[in-house]
């Protein structure tokens, strides 16, 4: 949000207006060097060290996000793809001794589909339809068979026969469960193909952000067309889904077929179609908000956690329905306050988690492990939290969110000397400006200053635009008493804060604003800035304290 009365730009003031205005770097360091002399020599009585003290680095949010689709979805592919590619060359082995086991095609087509290796997976869709078409010849009316038939014509990608083949099926064998779980996954693919359908020129490669997608949509003539189909899909999907389940509810296959439907394949043309709505409306609701409320919804996870229940050996399962979970319990919750039926659930998955921390194949057990700590991290017991993360990246030091979840455990926890040594340890592998940031952030908490300024200093380099970088230099530049130098970074720091403005943002520019203004004399545009600062965040013990220490100075 960014109201005029809580803009920066506003709030400024007379100091980085002249900055502006003088544009040169010496000049701007003159005017402000004039206005300080000035005011100091008509100066009231207020500890401006006490003041000066109270400059400090921005906050900045550390949490694994676990339910982020984008991160989720990559994680899960960085964690299977070395099974599944190791299943692919054991498949291509025996096919050469067996070429004609359709079965084995259908599968290496299924593979090379979720390694999104479109070709491979054609040339595979391609010989297994092949195959299946021989078998029908002796079977025309074996449902099974059809859809099967139907599967192979999909990955080939023969979209219009596969839809008659998965329909013949249901047709000529309405019980059996296969034939309505295989038409149910094959609709509930189609919905998202069916809004950009003809528009890969017209996309950027890996474009995801619904507005976005729904700006190039709703330009096309046939916009309300493809929106029509794309809510037939989702409506057959759910219908061929429903009925797979209600033949067969004690069927892995069908109740992960279905959770995953709610979980992943629905949630982003369903956010794509709101966010159309919102277009046509006018409307401002959140999008971020319902796309959440979509994905990973609890919608999904009676399903999942029936498939990890049905098929335990299943990573996969096991690890969606823990994210479902995790993502419904409420922020503050306590291991104490869960009801007994959920605390059940989390006991079982915990024990499967840790049979998959085992596993010989590290990226599942480094995934279980990370895991199993962001479940004690909600739950608010950090220790095993932190044993656990720690032990996830002794397996795979490259694994983003587990550092991230480790950061924010040795913060909560005032643990800021062995928070600096994780972040070095991190910086190896990865440096970057957030993690610089939160080393000058733990050097902040341990007093050392000029660390903490080497540590921006290295952020500034790595990402100039930075505004916790920027802020956090301004900051730690009042505290070396070089005020007039940290204009410069105020103003990008501005800069960068109308480009994605917060409220969180904005109150600690204000804070670190304001600390300057009294450092420079001009204790009643500090005092104002102050107090706007309290009506935001009427709590805020910074503000107050500042107050405490201008409260001597003339109104």
């Amino acid at each position: 949000m960014m109201h005029s009365s809580r803009n920066p730009s506003v709030l400024a003031g007379a100091f980085l207006k002249l900055a502006e205005v003088a544009q040169a770097r010496g000049l701007a360091r003159i005017l402000l060097a004039v206005l300080f002399f000035t005011r100091a020599a008509a100066a009231e009585e207020v500890d401006r060290e006490k003041l000066r003290q109270l400059a400090k680095l921005p906050r900045t949010a550390v949490t694994a996000d676990l339910f982020n689709l984008d991160q989720v979805q990559k994680d899960m592919r960085t964690t299977l793809e070395a099974t599944r590619r190791s299943e692919v060359e054991k498949l291509k082995n025996a096919l050469l001794k067996e070429p004609g086991n359709a079965e084995r095609w259908q599968r290496l087509g299924e593979l090379y589909s979720q390694l999104d290796d479109d070709q491979e997976a054609k040339k595979a869709g391609s010989k297994a339809a092949e195959l299946y078409r021989e078998r029908l010849k002796s079977a025309p009316a074996n449902g099974r068979l059809l859809s099967e038939l139907g599967t192979a014509l999909w990955r080939a990608g023969q979209i219009d026969e596969a839809e008659k083949r998965f329909l013949q099926a249901v047709e000529l064998d309405p019980k059996e469960w296969r034939c309505w779980m295989a038409l149910g996954k094959f609709q509930g693919a189609r919905p998202l193909a069916a809004l950009v359908v003809g528009l890969a020129d017209k996309i950027p490669k890996g474009l995801a952000e619904p507005e976005e997608l729904a700006r190039i949509i709703a330009r096309e003539k046939d916009a309300r067309e493809r929106i029509e189909r794309a809510k037939k899909f989702m409506e057959e999907a759910k219908a061929a889904l429903d009925k797979a389940v209600e033949l067969a509810p004690e069927e892995a296959d069908t109740r992960e077929a279905r959770g995953w439907f709610y979980a992943l394949s629905r949630p982003r043309p369903q956010w794509i179609l709101l966010a159309l709505e919102e277009k046509k409306e006018g409307g401002k609701k959140d999008l971020r908000e319902s796309w959440l409320e979509m994905y990973l919804s609890r919608e999904s996870f009676p399903d999942l956690e029936a498939a990890a229940r049905l098929r335990p050996e299943s990573f996969t399962n096991t690890w969606f329905a823990l994210i479902t979970l995790l993502k419904s319990l409420a922020q503050d919750c306590t291991w104490e306050a869960l009801p007994a039926p959920t605390r059940d659930r989390i006991r079982q998955a915990m024990d499967r988690l840790k049979n998959f921390s085992g596993s010989d194949d590290k990226a599942i057990a480094a995934s279980a492990l990370q895991m199993l700590a962001a479940l004690h991290f909600t739950l608010k017991d950090f220790d095993l939290a932190k044993g656990f993360v720690r032990q996830a990246l002794g397996l795979d030091p490259g694994r983003e969110q587990a550092w991230e979840l480790l950061f924010g455990i040795l913060i909560l926890n005032d643990q800021y000397e062995e928070l600096a040594k994780a972040l070095r340890e991190r910086i190896k592998h990865a440096d970057s400006a957030r993690c610089r940031f939160l080393l000058a952030k733990a050097h902040e908490k341990m007093n050392r200053l000029d660390q903490a300024a080497e540590d921006l200093q290295v952020a500034l380099k790595l990402e100039p635009e930075d505004f916790h970088a920027n802020l956090g230099y301004a900051s730690v530049l009042m505290r070396q008493t070089a005020v007039v130098s940290s204009v410069e970074y105020f103003n990008k720091a501005l800069q960068a804060y109308q480009k994605s403005p917060t409220e969180k943002m904005w109150v600690d520019y204000c804070l670190n604003l304001a600390v300057y203004r009294g450092l420079i004399y001009d204790f009643k545009s500090a005092r104002e800035t102050f107090e706007e600062v309290l009506q935001v965040d009427p709590e805020n013990a910074t503000a107050k304290e500042a107050l405490e220490i201008l409260g001597k100075s003339q109104k």
